[in-house]
């Protein structure tokens, strides 16, 4: 897949399933890194610090492809509030979240892994996970 396909769109339909899986940032990170790595989209793992009216949660862990950037479980740790970033949004789409990070390598997970991460509790993986 090259650059000029790769929307907003595209990736949120790719990603929006795994927001169910019960993981924290870093275990988010690693299942997208996965679903991405799959498709054939390169992508960046970041590290730091996101601050958002005047609360802030670091370590912090993300992703960008491109222009976006990929986060979602700030809203875990800061609350559900509209300006809480969530999903699939561009860079610089999100003036009220200041994100500071350095690049990590984040693999992707082993298929065996994977599958484990992404079921729900009780151990029942809704199909549109995978």
């Amino acid at each position: 897949m090259t650059d000029r396909r790769i929307t907003a769109a595209v990736l949120d339909g790719l990603l929006e399933a795994l927001d169910s899986a019960p993981v924290e940032c870093d275990g988010m990170c690693r299942l997208v890194a996965t679903r991405l790595a799959r498709a054939g989209i390169p992508y960046q793992g970041m590290l730091g610090q996101l601050l958002v009216a005047g609360r802030a949660v670091s370590p912090h862990y993300w992703i960008e492809v491109g222009l976006f950037r990929i986060d979602y479980r700030a809203r875990m740790w800061l609350g559900s509030d509209p300006e809480i970033p969530h999903g699939v949004f561009p860079l610089d789409g999100r003036p009220s979240a200041q994100y500071t990070g350095i690049r990590v390598q984040i693999d992707p997970l082993l298929p065996s892994v994977y599958e484990i991460l992404i079921m729900p509790p009780f151990g029942i993986s809704p199909p549109e996970a995978r």
